[in-house]
């Protein structure tokens, strides 16, 4: 399997990423290295980081001189960080978790909603 992924341009390997980072977190077009920005906090640093450099190898691909700066070991080693991160996540369960997020803050603001009415409510003696 390393071998395979050491054979991999750069190039093919970003667009994998890609469509990964599309599929996983919903980061649409823009190439990797805009998608990798706009994940922001998605992403853990190490992830990020191991992602901008295969996407700066990429860059590096189109020139000859620069490419051969480029480790591929290096790159191989990167993509199956991000990889391995990537196939983790499961997209249902961060949608649920986000829903379940905004419910618990609605919950919470008609809870504080509540005890303020009763505050008052006890306050004029009406209650």
């Amino acid at each position: 399997m390393r071998g395979a992924v050491v054979a991999r341009s750069a190039g093919e390997l970003a667009a994998e990423l890609s469509v990964l980072l599309e599929r996983k977190l919903g980061l649409r077009g823009g190439g990797l290295e805009a998608q990798v920005r706009r994940a922001g906090r998605l992403l853990p640093r190490r992830v990020r980081r191991a992602a901008l450099e295969i996407a700066e190898a990429e860059r590096r691909e189109g020139n000859p001189r620069l490419a051969r700066q480029t480790d591929p070991a290096r790159v191989a080693r990167a993509f199956a960080e991000v990889e391995r991160h990537l196939k983790a996540v499961d997209p249902a369960a961060r949608r649920t978790a986000l829903v379940l997020g905004i419910l618990g803050s609605i919950a919470l603001g008609l809870l504080a909603l509540f005890a303020a009415v009763v505050t008052v409510l006890v306050l004029r003696g009406l209650v």
